[in-house]
């Protein structure tokens, strides 16, 4: 999906608004969700920054128990009359590189999602893809989109309804976002067939070689 959404080949086919795709898809969620708390009420905007129920509320859609280790939900719920959720997750950083913050996005209608996807993904970036749990997730990568460095992909499978993107940035630093922190954020989701916790890290040793 992300092939007809997000591809760089072919160059400047694509007329975006440089406001949307300097700021990046997780800062036009974070406009987003400003704009629509200053007038939704109080119960609204507890729900959304209950981080247990926004919790459930994505794991309806995308199964997750918990975040990984470092990682905080700071929002989450439906934004209203535009078919569409937004989850905003916290997670580490350090003094050598910013922190990251990952922006899922839940579209209710593939077209809102495409027009979200072409709008958004950063001009300038090039295609990346990573394999997690034994799929293949492809996207658009800039290290030096506005804000810091930006990945763009797609979770949902061609013809998934609703669709998932999410958004994983490095705030204010263009540090690489690596394969390896990508894998061990995206270990507490099921997103394929092998499942979350099948991600072995580099310290991290394999059971089925490990002698007892």
């Amino acid at each position: 999906m992300a092939d007809d959404w997000g591809s760089t080949e072919g160059g400047g086919g694509k007329k975006r608004n440089p406001l949307l795709w300097g700021c990046g898809l997780g800062c036009l969620g974070l406009l987003l969700v400003a704009g629509v708390m200053t007038f939704m009420g109080v119960g609204w905007v507890k729900d959304a920054l209950n981080p247990e129920q926004s919790l459930d509320r994505l794991a309806a859609t995308l199964p997750v128990e918990e975040l990984p280790e470092g990682w905080t939900l700071v929002f989450g719920n439906k934004v209203p009359f535009v078919g569409l959720e937004v989850f905003i997750m916290q997670g580490p950083g350090g003094e050598d590189k910013g922190h990251l913050l990952a922006s899922f996005f839940v579209v209710s209608k593939e077209e809102g999602a495409q027009e979200h996807w072409n709008e958004t993904a950063p001009d300038q970036g090039s295609d990346r893809s990573i394999e997690i749990q034994g799929r293949v997730l492809e996207g658009v990568y800039d290290a030096n989109a506005g804000g810091g460095a930006s990945f763009l992909l797609m979770l949902s499978e061609d013809g998934d309804i609703p669709v998932i993107m999410v958004h994983i940035q490095r705030q204010n630093s263009s540090v690489e976002i690596t394969d390896e922190e990508l894998r061990f954020f995206f270990d507490s989701f099921s997103i394929g067939p092998e499942g979350p916790g099948s991600w072995i890290g580099p310290d991290q040793p394999d059971e089925d070689t490990d002698d007892h």
